[in-house]
């Protein structure tokens, strides 16, 4: 399934990316550090990778009982994105001269929620 495949290098690409030196990060410049919105967009695509890659088989979600498994299902995928962003944050001052920021970790759980919730938004409307 390339959905899998997609995922596992997107989230090699994000380690490559959060783990080079800040000297080797090219500078942008605008009235905002647009930082914190790149971490959204990062990790809000990688949950999105990841939950539709393996993603529970096509059930109806007519029943409360269904929907609670296909939610749970939602939370685990949404820790383990979770964990891998703070596994990079804690490896970036080890590894690089970038320091610890719990705010990024907080935008990627933003980015992580939101994606979840959009495509479980959509799923239900597509009726997948």
């Amino acid at each position: 399934m390339p959905w899998k495949w997609i995922a596992i290098v997107w989230s090699i690409l994000i380690a490559i990316g959060s783990l080079l030196p800040k000297s080797n990060i090219p500078e942008v410049t605008f009235i905002w550090s647009p930082d914190k919105l790149v971490h959204i967009v990062m990790y809000g695509t990688l949950a999105f990778l990841v939950v539709t890659s393996i993603r529970p088989p096509k059930i109806s979600l007519k029943s409360q009982r269904l929907r609670n498994i296909s939610f749970v299902f939602a939370l685990k995928v949404g820790f383990v994105c979770l964990a891998y962003s703070i596994l990079i944050e804690i490896l970036q001052p080890i590894i690089t001269d970038r320091n610890f920021e719990l705010l990024d970790i907080v935008a990627n759980a933003t980015g992580i929620t939101l994606a979840l919730l959009l495509t479980s938004k959509i799923w239900s409307a597509l009726h997948i």
